[in-house]
This record gives C-alpha cells, structure tokens and sequence, in this order.
C-alpha cells in the first residue's frame, strides 16, 4: 500500500500533526497514542494541551471548572 499523508488540526488552538499512514484509522490510533483526543464522528479532533479540557472521564480527564450544586427554584 502506498501511505498518504493525513494531517490533524487541533479543533482548538489550531496545532496540527501531519501522519504518513496506510489509512486514516492507522492515523487515528496513531494520534491517540501521541495523547491526541479524536471524537468519535471524527470530525473534531484536539492537541495533548487541549484535550484534557476535552475529557470528562477516565485517567487524564481535568475537574470541571463550575459544578451545578443546586437547581434554581422557578
């Protein structure tokens, strides 16, 4: 197979990373190896610096910065 570059624009800061690989899932595991975070449409995708702010689980994901403690009574 002939390997074609695929380039990944952090939806973001606009940080890219240009891959050479076979196909665009290669690329993709690629990415999330180098700690990049790909939605799973994969149409967004987001840098190391970015994506634990993109993360809401697991081991890297950050604290939410405002947490709703109660509901506003109508």
């Amino acid at each position: 197979m002939i390997s074609k570059v695929i380039r990944l624009v952090c939806s973001d800061c606009g940080a890219s990373l240009s891959l050479n690989a076979d196909t665009q899932d290669d690329a993709f595991t690629y990415a999330r190896k180098m700690s990049w975070a790909v939605s799973r449409d994969r149409k967004a995708c987001y840098c190391p610096q970015c994506a634990p702010h993109r993360r809401h689980v697991g081991k890297y994901g950050t604290r939410r910065a405002v947490v709703q403690e109660r509901f506003k009574s109508i």
